[in-house]
């Protein structure tokens, strides 16, 4: 099974408990509308199927403060351009709805929804100095009147618009897909408040997650894995042609690679006249091995064919069934001939309701993607490598 500790470790932050005022100004509705709007704050009961630790929450949330973060995204063209392409599409079932923006950062999504005709939308997003820059960029292009920013968790805040929205957005995408667990709640608010007229008593299971499907943004997603190397990893069995050139290349090396090199502990060993290739070496390596690294892939390091772990369809997939358990699949990859394997790469695509698909594959023509690594050691001589009886790979 694909449950791996990296993909565990995500699933284990848990949802906060804890008491946050969602405000919805009326300052742009008619009479009529503001009385359907209130302020509404909602405590999780201690026996709640989410509950977070609150400095988890803290510092998460903290961490969307800093604008840098958001720069990287709204710089990241594909992204951007594919959620609004996905919107733009919609614009006949968008036109006159109202849209829920989940993790809404600088409203950029807000903005473009607005823009494909949604009646009004509502940008949900915990970090507060975030909210008030949003508000600023989305007056100063003219959409005050349209978009109303939320200081809140989506799970906190309540949307009094008849209870309903008529279709969801939201970049909740990290590392290795699940990443961050926002994901979460974006399907609580899915249960919500992404539902039809005479839902959900009156609508088939089938007819509401069909109906659902193409009003979530995106609406599916898939994660994949396959082997790769790196020659520069494979340092400690190459030729040695002097000491000097083995530290120089060592040095070359990002810190998280190098120190798995046992040629640096054995060079400092020496150096120090202390070993330090022994216990200390191993337990170094034993960590790495344990962790999921960020590094930039090329496609000429993937050796494999590509496995698809699993897919998610975002209309049906149930909040708590993901958090207990993540996701599983079955990992089965192959190359051609015998192959030099340091890890698995790992990566993702969502799709949107018209069939935009947004992926960092490294088969991306013209892009440098970042993926998540696995590095993993040979067990054997003859390219099985058995994965602490989690995974196999054979060539």
């Amino acid at each position: 099974p694909f449950n791996g500790p990296y993909l565990t470790r995500c699933m284990e932050i848990p949802h906060k408990k804890q008491r946050i005022d969602g405000s919805l100004t009326d300052s742009n509705y008619d009479d009529g509308e503001a009385q359907k709007l209130q302020t509404v704050s909602e405590t999780v009961s201690k026996d709640a199927p989410f509950q977070r630790d609150l400095l988890v929450d803290e510092k998460y949330f903290k961490s969307y403060s800093f604008y840098e973060v958001h720069a990287l995204m709204l710089a990241d063209r594909r992204r951007t351009l594919t959620y609004r392409l996905a919107l733009t599409q919609a614009h006949n079932r968008l036109h006159d709805q109202v849209i829920l923006d989940v993790g809404s950062g600088t409203g950029i999504l807000s903005i473009f929804g607005a823009k494909a005709g949604a009646k009004h939308v509502f940008a949900v997003d915990a970090a507060k100095k975030t909210c008030e820059l949003a508000e600023k960029i989305i007056a100063e292009n003219g959409l005050a009147s349209s978009i109303t920013v939320i200081n809140s968790q989506v799970e906190d805040a309540k949307l009094a618009i008849l209870d309903r929205v008529g279709a969801i957005v939201s970049e909740w995408m990290g590392y290795c897909l699940l990443y961050e667990n926002m994901l979460t709640s974006v399907l609580l608010a899915r249960d919500k408040y992404l539902l039809p007229t005479g839902a959900p008593s009156g609508v088939r299971p089938e007819d509401l997650a069909a109906w659902r499907r193409l009003r979530l943004f995106p609406c599916s997603a898939s994660l994949f894995a396959a082997a790769f190397t790196e020659t520069s990893l494979e340092l400690d069995s190459a030729p040695n042609d002097s000491a000097e050139s083995d530290l120089e290349a060592l040095d070359a090396m990002d810190d998280s690679q190098k120190y798995t090199r046992k040629k640096l502990w054995s060079d400092l060993s020496e150096l120090y006249q202390a070993k330090l290739d022994g216990v200390f070496a191993d337990c170094v390596a034993d960590e790495f091995y344990h962790q999921v690294h960020v590094k930039v892939v090329s496609k000429a390091a993937i050796v494999s064919n590509a496995c698809k772990l699993c897919n998610l369809d975002l209309s049906t997939l149930d909040a708590n069934e993901l958090t207990r358990n993540g996701v599983q699949g079955h990992l089965d990859v192959s190359s051609i001939g015998l192959v030099s394997v340091n890890g698995l790469a790992i990566w993702f695509s969502v799709e949107f309701p018209d069939g935009e698909v947004l992926s960092t594959s490294p088969d991306v023509a013209d892009l440098d993607v970042t993926l998540n690594c696995r590095f993993i050691e040979a067990k054997t001589e003859n390219c099985i490598l058995d994965f602490k009886r989690t995974y196999r790979l054979q060539s």
